[in-house]
């Protein structure tokens, strides 16, 4: 059980921070190769592994609930899927642009906390072991 709010939270964080990373390349010349390799790794992140991994978190919870969607189906949720990232991170842009320096803090941590949907999941759900020793030391 894996809330696909944390993950495209998380994906929506790791893609401004990749933004973010391309904007200081451009600014600091002298760093562009530091700041470029990082934001490349964050757009193999997010682009690659995150946008694949909500893919494959609605496909299983569509095969859990005995769908019996067609393949065009599919597609079709995971283009939604894909809309409602962009716009969940052009969202969260314009929101941290127009926040201003008083309550900036306060997006920021409210930015950083991912986990909240899935604690919440796990208490809705009764999940027997959310905290995996192996999951949280690797």
């Amino acid at each position: 059980n894996v809330s696909l709010l944390c993950i495209g939270w998380q994906t929506v964080l790791d893609a401004i921070m990749c933004i973010s990373h391309i904007f200081l390349c451009l600014v600091m010349q002298p760093l562009f190769t530091a700041f470029a390799s990082v934001a490349f790794f964050k757009l193999l992140i997010f682009c690659v592994i995150e946008m694949k991994y909500m893919a494959i978190i609605l496909q299983a919870r569509n095969n859990a609930n005995n769908n019996n969607l067609t393949q065009e189906d599919l597609r079709r949720q995971v283009t939604l899927l894909h809309l409602k990232f962009y716009g969940a991170l052009m969202f969260a842009i314009v929101s941290f642009w127009y926040m201003g320096q008083t309550n900036r803090t306060l997006y920021i941590i409210l930015l950083y906390s991912f986990w909240v949907p899935q604690i919440i999941l796990n208490i809705i759900t009764e999940s027997r072991k959310p905290m995996h020793p192996y999951y949280m030391y690797g």
